[in-house]
């Protein structure tokens, strides 16, 4: 028991963000587990007096063994904590509107996920549901992926209505970052994204539901007036017919703690390598301010 708490203790601490060696690693993996069969042994001795209850389980053991070894807290999800800090969970949330968008095309690829980890924050990018008929259902799939603990939510385009109902029906979420959002209300704009979702098949109905809204698609302006979080709002540059301005100085009049972050392209445009630290850089500002 002790050595598979530790296996997979160990496996996480060095698939995390920069923290040990692998040849350190393996050095102290090694030593860590002499030492826990040692402890294992003499604790079974010294508990055979003592009742069932009380004796303390073998993975605890280990788990302090862990501390020692590293110098680092654990977390309760396995992700280590230098010297005790807490460390901060970002969930990223794609963008796209029945498209085949994924959460690695849209984070992972252009830097994004690699670049917050750096920061040294605990990154998600989970998919969003790729053909959903609500906005609803979108929230559901990614309530059942979310992390333990609380998190910050960063989405993207269409993914910040998913961002921002998932922030009303969700506690844990302490903070959101709506980047490019994406523009509702747009007789022509919605006519485009009407066309490519009949040629995907969505039905009339569906696409009513999920492009119905003033400010942001499937949330209402008193929605938005209701979020009690910290939000950093990240507009388009440069401004274009998806990601208005005007979509950013709604939500900003909007939100009760609404906040301007530093402008940049969307993570698909080819002029967004030149502001990927920067937009790194603001985020983890915000999610640590």
């Amino acid at each position: 028991m002790g050595g598979r708490c530790l296996a997979r203790l160990g496996r996480d601490v060095v698939e995390g963000p920069g923290l040990v060696p692998w040849p350190f690693f393996v050095v102290r993996i090694s030593v860590a587990t002499v030492f826990i069969s040692l402890s294992i042994g003499r604790h079974s001795v010294l508990c055979r007096s003592v009742r069932h209850q009380d004796r303390v389980p073998s993975p605890v053991v280990a788990l302090d063994l862990v501390r020692l070894l590293w110098g680092c807290e654990v977390a309760g999800d396995g992700n280590p904590i230098e010297g005790g800090a807490t460390v901060s969970t970002v969930v990223l949330v794609h963008g796209g509107l029945w498209e085949e968008m994924t959460g690695d095309w849209f984070w992972k690829t252009p830097g994004i996920v690699s670049g917050l980890r750096r920061e040294g924050f605990v990154v998600f990018a989970p998919d969003r549901l790729r053909r959903a008929v609500s906005w609803g259902d979108e929230v559901e799939h990614l309530v059942a992926r979310l992390p333990a603990g609380p998190v910050t939510v960063v989405a993207g385009s269409n993914g910040c209505s998913v961002a921002v109902r998932l922030a009303l029906a969700v506690p844990r979420v302490e903070k959101l970052v709506l980047a490019w959002p994406a523009t509702a209300s747009d007789p022509v704009v919605d006519a485009r994204v009407r066309a490519g979702m009949v040629v995907r098949g969505a039905a009339e109905c569906e696409i009513r539901a999920l492009l119905a809204g003033r400010t942001l698609r499937g949330v209402t302006d008193d929605e938005l007036g209701a979020l009690t979080v910290p939000v950093g709002v990240v507009p388009s540059v440069s401004d274009n017919p998806f990601h208005q301005r005007r979509t950013v100085d709604a939500l900003l009049e909007g939100l009760p703690c609404g906040e301007e972050l530093p402008g940049c392209p969307e993570p698909s445009r080819p002029d967004f390598p030149g502001y990927l630290e920067g937009f790194v850089a603001s985020v983890a500002k915000f999610v640590r301010g």
